[in-house]
């Protein structure tokens, strides 16, 4: 299976070291399981909050899965993807409707599982409301 890595870290603030562990954490789970990523697959945004949602990163993937160039989207985890609940939810399925399924390997989470819907909602849900409270948190700095 062709598999692509979607990674993303926040801020200026934020080490750009995020980008390779997240990578390197997906391309071990995809050597785990037998299947391959090329490295054009790989699409990154570096400090870029994750409730925009007009990435060139992530507009990049989403281009790539569109023209069929994969199978699978790799992440290390689905707030990597948003950190908006309903953004998320919105990119899941249309994921799904382009038959790309979304592995989160953080979260143990794969889209196309029977189980994974409340999974999906719960950790969007989880990830949406930590941005609530972050933005709480620097408003209040």
């Amino acid at each position: 299976m062709r598999v692509a890595i979607y990674a993303r870290y926040s801020s200026a603030n934020q080490s750009e070291k995020s980008i390779d562990d997240q990578i390197r954490v997906c391309k071990n789970y995809i050597r785990e399981h037998n299947m391959t990523v090329d490295d054009r697959h790989i699409y990154v945004d570096e400090a870029i909050s994750g409730s925009i949602i007009n990435r060139p990163g992530l507009q990049a993937l989403e281009k790539a899965a569109e023209d069929k160039e994969f199978e699978a989207v790799a992440v290390d985890a689905l707030s990597r993807l948003s950190r908006s609940n309903h953004q998320m939810l919105t990119m899941v399925l249309k994921f799904n409707y382009l038959q790309v399924k979304i592995v989160s390997v953080s979260d143990g989470i794969i889209s196309d599982d029977e189980n994974a819907k409340l999974g999906i909602h719960l950790r969007g849900l989880m990830n949406e409301l930590y941005l609530d409270d972050l933005k709480k948190k620097t408003m209040r700095g």
